[in-house]
């Protein structure tokens, strides 16, 4: 089952980004390179590559073999943004996807939308959304998604 997130943004969404995107996750223990020639001013949506080096255990319940290549579907539409992963996703993907949402809702004083739970939080509760989320998603028995894939370059 698909996994939808939805942000709905009541600042502008900053051009800097990337930056922003990584630096924030940074704070999370994770190291990672969003694609270089990534803007939200001109992404077209769709799968946004990250190169993942470090990522901390408890965020994907293993250790990362790094580089591993990662991300999420994103799509930005005026003060709206939809974040989505498809079926089969990886732990790493969930846990960007999932922080990246919320840190973009910190970012523009937004609010977080869950497409499954119908639940919706503010910014200063989009975080907290985020990791119990990941917290949920990482119980599931028979959660597979432990796979990862090795970063070959950016092409």
């Amino acid at each position: 089952m698909a996994f939808e997130l939805i942000i709905a943004c009541r600042e502008r969404v900053p051009p800097d980004l990337r930056e922003q995107w990584s630096a924030s996750l940074t704070k999370h223990g994770i190291h990672c390179e969003i694609r270089p020639d990534f803007s939200p001013e001109r992404w077209g949506g769709g799968f946004l590559p990250f190169k993942v080096d470090a990522i901390p255990h408890d965020l994907i319940d293993d250790e990362l073999l790094a580089p591993a290549i990662s991300g999420f579907e994103v799509d930005f539409n005026e003060n709206t943004v939809f974040f989505r992963s498809a079926m089969g996703r990886t732990c790493t993907e969930f846990a960007l996807l999932c922080l990246c949402a919320a840190e973009l809702a910190i970012m523009t004083s937004g609010e977080w939308h869950d497409s499954q739970s119908g639940e919706s939080y503010t910014a200063d509760k989009a975080l907290q959304a985020a990791q119990d989320e990941i917290k949920a998603t990482l119980a599931c028995p028979g959660t597979a998604a432990r796979i990862q894939y090795p970063f070959e370059g950016w092409h």
